[in-house]
């Protein structure tokens, strides 16, 4: 299950029926919306060091007013060193130029770059790839570092 998503699109139209969706789709907690980059990279800074808070997924807009999702990217870089998780972005944009998808392929901070509208096939794709990548905690290694913790302390 991904526990929060944000998607960053200033079309309240695609932002509503990305956000259907992604909560129809029954493993998805919560789904944050911003309008603008600028309000997306607040939220990540104001927030950067609460995992229960911060999205696992980011769905991205290219063309948006205030910040667009190029410079959102390069804002984000700056703050990933910060941030006490791991966030996967996608580009969601209308955008079929080459130069675009182009210009996100050379990005290693994003995943993947889709073209609008997200389709239901298309997010449980997605959300299977991030349950792969999920680092899973063995208990036997969890054990050990809880004893190795409490040695620590006493």
């Amino acid at each position: 299950m991904i526990n929060r998503i944000a998607i960053i699109d200033d079309d309240e139209i695609c932002q509503f029926l990305h956000k259907e969706i992604i909560l129809k789709s029954g493993v998805v907690g919560s789904v944050k919306e911003f309008s603008n980059g600028l309000d997306a990279i607040k939220f990540l800074q104001v927030n950067h060091s609460k995992s229960d808070v911060l999205p696992e997924i980011i769905f991205l807009d290219l063309n948006m007013p205030t910040m667009d999702g190029f410079a959102f990217i390069e804002a984000y870089k700056k703050v990933a060193p910060t941030l006490h998780q791991k966030i996967k972005i996608f580009v969601l944009s209308s955008s079929v130029a080459k130069a675009d998808i182009d210009c996100i392929k050379g990005i290693p901070e994003i995943s993947e770059y889709i073209v609008k509208p997200l389709k239901k096939a298309k997010f449980e794709e997605i959300v299977k790839m991030c349950e792969v990548n999920r680092p899973v905690i063995r208990q036997e290694t969890y054990e050990r570092s809880i004893r190795i913790d409490q040695r620590d302390v006493g």
